[in-house]
């Protein structure tokens, strides 16, 4: 996450003041864009993380249920041997990462658009 942060820092990107809110106000849509555009790559990127993890998880299935040692039920294999197993304790981590990922950016696309209001709100108090 604080890589994340370092390249896209949130709170500087959606601060502003009386000296910069034009430049900010022009460039607003253009971070929309941005950002959704970024929240929809990670989103897809996240759906082929997930179907690999769910292709693991169901070799890894496959492998216990008929070329394990021992007659496994499959409410065993599911409870006790696929969480343990490197390979999808591996895919797992991956996709918690990339929901992170997702989680981040929909959360700057959020920010950003809560800027507009904010932004609106400071200049029409300024006119008062």
């Amino acid at each position: 996450m604080e890589e994340l942060y370092s390249e896209h820092p949130l709170d500087t990107i959606c601060a502003f003041s009386e000296l910069d809110i034009h430049e900010k106000l022009s460039r607003h849509s253009q971070m929309v864009v941005k950002y959704t555009e970024l929240l929809n790559t990670e989103r897809a990127h996240l759906d082929r993380v997930t179907a690999l993890r769910d292709k693991i998880a169901g070799e890894q299935y496959d492998h216990y249920r008929w070329n394990f040692d021992k007659s496994l039920k499959p409410a065993e294999i599911s409870t006790y041997y696929l969480p343990k197993d490197p390979k999808v304790i591996k895919a797992n981590t991956l996709v918690q990462r990339q929901q992170w990922r997702v989680d981040f950016f929909s959360m700057a696309v959020k920010a950003i658009n809560s800027q507009q209001w904010n932004m609106k709100n400071f200049l029409e108090a300024l006119k008062t």
